[in-house]
């Protein structure tokens, strides 16, 4: 009798932990959500309140990125760059937070222009760091009129002026007999117009020092290695790899380089490698190293884990595939036809923005727990302290959000959780909410400093709100009993 009571026990602290890390799961990932529409770019929190708005001087011609320092990168529709093509682009703005338009680059021309989206890629975790971007570009090279890509790493150097450190070619990684050379591209034939490879998408791995390139014409994405010079790049070998500016991987459609049955996308956008933490933040992310995308054909959100072990090399048999042979992860969706976006959380939910709108998120096993309804054609979600505490300090004090540290400490000696808010005023409000949304602990901070007694309240994920005037704070804090 006393083993059956304690296997009931056993079951029934099994389901309820279950219930209660289910419940964690399903709590929307507190922070900024970006996304642009006409000449401005849109900043939301979690609470759907607007945050900010940014203005250019020009039409949104992709995603525009935050900055740590609170600026905006916004990529704007230059009526110097090309007229054909989509979302064709050309002007990139720094837009800080007061609206001071701070960098305002030209790159575009009748021999090339920027399209779709950009990456901007920071090298450091120095806070200071001014990224530098690197763009898809349309251009026409020598002895055709096809379109075709290449991407462009530019640095800022003044007001106006930006210096081209790095550049890659797709011309320059073709061949007619992509069956025995999957490294490289099918060559168009004679007969075929238009845009040859469409890249709509790059996302930079910093650790890796490589790429993951959308190639929507080829209904795959590959990889490359961004080590490489511009000299390396253009050829087959050199860089940290060893194969120059050729393809690493390639994934999609197999039967680019003679492989039959392992077909599978039609159609996508956003290509995004999921980081091993979150930036600005030191929370690791379920499913670090895979890449995801939005499978526009497929009305499906899609994880792919890559082969190997992590180290940027992809094996892959002779005369086969490169795996995997099935997503990780799906999420049925009713894709929009062109355009959208997707991102992991750092508490496994997915951030889903379709074209024109909405944004929401899901869970890992599909519950949409955030939906706003409005949203560019693609839309970036940031952990507040992504942003430069310092920087944001001293802004003015109508700001709607602050980015001073949320310092938590738990004592498991004691059972107290202490809070710490350097810098807040005593007015500022504290509350504790439960997983199933119960608050338990409200007080006024006093002195920055707020104590909680866990006595009689059970362990697990708790969420944490400082509420100061309209300034914001929110942080989770796990308690063990």
């Amino acid at each position: 009798m006393v083993s059956d009571r304690i296997n009931v026990l056993a079951v029934l602290s099994a389901l309820i932990l279950g219930i209660l890390f289910q419940t964690v799961a399903q709590e929307v990932y507190p922070g900024l959500a970006l996304y642009s529409s006409g000449n401005n770019a849109y900043l939301y929190n979690e609470e759907k309140e607007l945050v900010h708005t940014y203005r250019s001087d020009y039409r949104a011609a992709g995603a525009p990125r935050l900055m740590r320092d609170s600026s905006v990168i916004f990529p704007g529709r230059n009526p110097n760059g090309w007229s054909g093509g989509a979302l064709t682009a050309g002007q990139f703005q720094i837009i800080t937070w007061d609206g001071e338009i701070v960098w305002d680059f030209n790159y575009a021309c009748s021999d090339y222009c920027p399209h779709h989206n950009f990456e901007i890629m920071y090298f450091t975790d120095d806070q200071d760091e001014v990224p530098h971007i690197l763009a898809a570009c349309y251009e026409k090279p020598s002895g055709t009129s096809r379109l075709c890509d290449k991407l462009v790493e530019i640095k800022p150097t003044g007001a106006t002026t930006g210096e081209i450190v790095w550049e890659w070619h797709a011309w320059d990684h073709r061949t007619s007999d992509p069956d025995n050379h999957p490294e490289l591209l099918k060559s168009p034939s004679e007969r075929q117009m238009g845009d040859w490879n469409h890249v709509n998408n790059i996302s930079f791995n910093r650790e890796l020092d490589q790429l993951v390139v959308d190639m929507k014409s080829f209904d795959e994405f590959v990889i490359i290695d961004h080590s490489t010079t511009t000299e390396e790049a253009a050829g087959h070998s050199g860089g940290d790899y060893g194969m120059g500016g050729d393809l690493l991987y390639r994934w999609g459609q197999a039967s680019n380089y003679g492989i039959s049955g392992s077909d599978y996308i039609r159609g996508f956008h956003a290509g995004i490698w999921i980081p091993s933490v979150f930036p600005g933040t030191n929370l690791e992310i379920p499913g670090a190293g895979n890449v995801m995308l939005y499978h526009n054909n497929g009305d499906e959100v899609v994880e792919i884990e890559l082969p190997g072990e992590g180290d940027g090399v992809y094996p892959r048999e002779p005369g086969e595939a490169w795996g995997p042979a099935s997503p990780a992860w799906t999420y049925d969706i009713n894709a929009s036809s062109h355009e959208g976006s997707v991102q992991r959380m750092p508490n496994g939910n997915t951030f889903i923005c379709d074209q024109g709108g909405p944004m929401y998120e899901v869970t890992e096993n599909g519950q949409e727990v955030w939906r706003l309804d409005k949203g560019g054609n693609q839309a970036l979600k940031y952990a507040y302290s992504y942003l430069d505490p310092e920087t944001y300090a001293k802004k003015k004090k109508n700001m709607l959000l602050q980015s001073i540290p949320l310092r938590i400490y738990t004592n498991p000696v004691t059972g107290y959780v202490h809070i710490s808010l350097p810098g807040a005023e005593n007015n500022a409000e504290i509350s504790i909410v439960s997983v199933n949304g119960k608050t338990v602990f409200s007080q006024v901070i006093k002195q920055s400093n707020a104590i909680w007694n866990t006595e009689g309240h059970a362990g697990g994920m708790y969420f944490v709100r400082v509420q100061n005037g309209i300034n914001l704070y929110s942080q989770y804090v796990k308690v063990i009993q």
